[in-house]
Order: C-alpha cells, then sequence, then structure tokens
C-alpha cells in the first residue's frame, strides 16, 4: 500500500524519516496495478529478449498483440504491457505506433463484457434476504453502496467508525480513495435514504456495544 507524508514546514532531518519506506517508483502507482503491469510485462519480455534492434521494436511488440488476440488473452492485458512497457523503460514512448494501433482495433471491434445495472428494487430485495438470515453486515454494506456509488474496495474498507448518523441523514467517511489520493485528502458521503439509515443504525449500534 502506498503510503502518503504531509507536506509543509520540516526540517531536512525530519523529511528524511518520513520519506525513508517510501519508494516512489512504486508510489508511481497502487500494489494492484503493479501486479498487474508486471504480469503483463513477464509475457512481452520473451518477445523483446531476442530484440537486436530498436527499430524492430515496433513490429516485434505488434507480434506480441496478434499471438495474444489468437491465444484469447484479454485486451486489459495488452494494455497494460504497453503501459508497463512505457512505464519502465520511457525511451520506447512514440516508438510503438503501430503496437498502439493494433491495440486500439482490437478495443473498436471486441465488445466489453459488462454486467447488468442493478435496481434499486432488486438491491433492497438482497438486503432483505441477508437480514432473513442475520447477515446485518452484508444488508448494510449491499444498501450502502448502492446509495453512495461506493466502489468494492471502498465499501469493503467501511468500519462503524467511519460512519456519523442522526435521525436525518449519516456522513460515510472514506479513506484511500482514488480521486482522495490525488488530493491527498478523505472524501465523504451523505446518506439520505431513511431505509439505509435504518440499517446502518442497527449495525452501529451492534459494533460499538
Amino acid at each position: 500500500m502506498v503510503a502518503y507524508v504531509l507536506a509543509g514546514k520540516a526540517s531536512r532531518a525530519e523529511r528524511r524519516h518520513r520519506r525513508r519506506h517510501i519508494v516512489l517508483d512504486d508510489a508511481a502507482f497502487s500494489d494492484k496495478t503493479q501486479v498487474r503491469y508486471y504480469s503483463a510485462l513477464k509475457k512481452l519480455l520473451p518477445y523483446l529478449e531476442g530484440l537486436v534492434s530498436e527499430a524492430d521494436l515496433d513490429s516485434t511488440v505488434c507480434s506480441w498483440i496478434r499471438n495474444m488476440w489468437r491465444s484469447g488473452e484479454p485486451l486489459l492485458t495488452v494494455g497494460d504491457g504497453l503501459s508497463s512497457l512505457h512505464f519502465f523503460q520511457p525511451w520506447t514512448k512514440r516508438k510503438i505506433p503501430h503496437s498502439w494501433k493494433l491495440f486500439q482495433v482490437w478495443k473498436r471491434i471486441e465488445i466489453p463484457s459488462r454486467a447488468a445495472p442493478l435496481t434499486l428494487e432488486l438491491v433492497r430485495s438482497m438486503a432483505a434476504y441477508e437480514l432473513d438470515n442475520d447477515h446485518l453486515e452484508m444488508a448494510a454494506i449491499l444498501l450502502v453502496s448502492f446509495h453512495c456509488l461506493l466502489r468494492t474496495g471502498e465499501a469493503l474498507k467501511l468500519r462503524a467508525h467511519d460512519i456519523t448518523l442522526n435521525s436525518k441523514f449519516g456522513i460515510v467517511s472514506l479513506k484511500e480513495t482514488k480521486s482522495g489520493r490525488r488530493n491527498s485528502a478523505n472524501e465523504a458521503i451523505t446518506i439520505s435514504d431513511p431505509i439505509v439509515l435504518e440499517t446502518v443504525q442497527a449495525l452501529v449500534d451492534v459494533k460499538v456495544k
């Protein structure tokens, strides 16, 4: 997980102490992105190992993309491979135009498989089922996630002390969100739905006992 330091007045020794465990290269992207980049690059490297000339780079990467297409690999892996190549070898930027063109062609002709959107009625039905089975936490996660449009990771990180409630509304404090990382600040979302408020209040009452 990427660490963060606070900017401001500090001595050289204090800044050095704060930064001692942070590697700038690793902080460029999240742990999940690092795993994806390394996994994709591992598939691309065998093609690059036999490269003898910079002029052959684009055609070699194109061969890799065509092979990925034929072998049934997902488009995401190709995108990660191209991006990781540029990240770890910046000199390759603008050296593989046809490779990126093949990527865009693939992206255009292969329609992504997306899940059908959930409806409010369906989410409430799922939450009711969880409540009938004494799964209060799951019911609260479903309702809060849908009402506040939370990402899966954001929802699973929520704790009872991250939520402030009264009889009319609630405040959900989110930590380490994507936009929050960019702005070095935590985000907050308001709960206004009475059913969500009632369910979350029941969960908070259980957790604080």
